[in-house]
């Protein structure tokens, strides 16, 4: 089979977005589907058919599976995917609806007039700035269409998901994953709290999680169970935002002390009571002073309170320095 690689594909970027994308008549793309169609014959096989069967519908890799096709239009016919680098949604505050586009042959293409499953194999994200609503069930209601996410970097705002789809889009994510207002359920309705987040993302390195205000995700326990979870120890950079004083403060402080390998960054954006700010101003200041010593040997965490800004920065300068440079995301 004769087949266009998609491996060289860019992911269409936001200047782009504003150029018409080239188009084909209607009438062309349908004869040009005809035509390889046409060509296709039956196969005789050297293994038997249920070998065959298993391999057409189990690919090992995307890479694999684009040899498959390149050899014999049978494994495209019989399983079609399109392997794309990057998926985006992207909506700006003015416009009514955004849309979701991918580069596939250096073309911009619209994913509703594509039929095939995806698999994403570099970028996959749906943004918005926070004025613009767009429909939280974006992510759920493509699902179905997704044969696999092997996504090294994945951004969502704004979506609710089932548990059964954070496991199919985040268990493969090998660097970073950006969630701002993102809720997940369990079947039952139930808010999955945030541990229970992470115990899937098992391969990345860098979380950035920023709470719903009116969704528990983050409770007086998550500390005490993320330190549970093996590979919460490897993790490279962990952001939360807007953390409710829900948050177990000092059990994060016991585990800093131990802490050599991630660098965290804390936000407590809303409002919170005076007995907690009390709290936070208490580890703040015990983190200044051992931060000073010379003998410290722990990552020292950034954390921020609208309240305590003066504190604030001395902590950010302590951070900063020693740590690395601070992450920047739109979240």
């Amino acid at each position: 089979m004769e087949s266009k690689s998609v491996s060289s594909a860019k992911p269409t970027t936001s200047s782009s977005r504003k150029r018409t994308a080239p188009t084909e008549d209607p009438k062309i793309i349908a004869a040009k589907k005809a035509k390889f169609y046409s060509s296709y014959i039956f196969q005789e096989w050297s293994l038997p058919d249920p070998v065959i069967n298993y391999i057409t519908k189990n690919p090992p890799s995307s890479k694999m599976y684009e040899k498959m096709i390149k050899c014999c239009k049978h494994f495209f016919i019989k399983n079609p995917i399109l392997i794309i680098p990057a998926l985006n949604y992207n909506k700006e505050v003015k416009e009514k609806e955004g849309i979701w586009k991918f580069s596939y042959g250096g073309k911009s293409v619209n994913l509703e007039k594509i039929k095939s499953k995806l698999w994403i194999t570099d970028n996959f994200s749906v943004m918005a700035p926070k004025k613009a609503a767009i429909d939280s069930k974006l992510i759920s209601s493509l699902v179905p269409r997704i044969h696999q996410c092997d996504a090294e970097n994945v951004s969502f705002c704004d979506q609710v998901l089932s548990f059964a789809d954070l496991k199919l889009l985040f268990s493969s994510v090998k660097k970073s994953i950006h969630l701002c207002r993102v809720t997940v359920r369990n079947d039952g309705g139930s808010i999955v709290p945030f541990e229970k987040l992470l115990e899937v993302c098992t391969k990345a390195e860098r979380i950035t999680f920023r709470c719903d205000s009116d969704v528990a995700a983050i409770t007086s326990i998550t500390c005490n169970e993320l330190v549970k979870i093996p590979h919460f120890r490897e993790l490279d950079y962990v952001c939360l935002k807007n953390i409710p004083e829900t948050f177990d403060i000092e059990a994060f402080n016991v585990y800093i002390k131990q802490n050599q390998q991630t660098f965290f960054e804390f936000f407590f954006d809303g409002p919170v009571s005076e007995e907690y700010k009390n709290r936070l101003e208490k580890v703040i200041d015990e983190i200044i002073q051992t931060g000073n010593n010379e003998n410290n040997n722990y990552k020292i965490p950034y954390i921020y309170f609208s309240g305590l800004e003066e504190k604030c920065t001395q902590l950010a300068m302590l951070c900063y320095c020693i740590s690395i440079t601070p992450m920047v995301h739109p979240l």
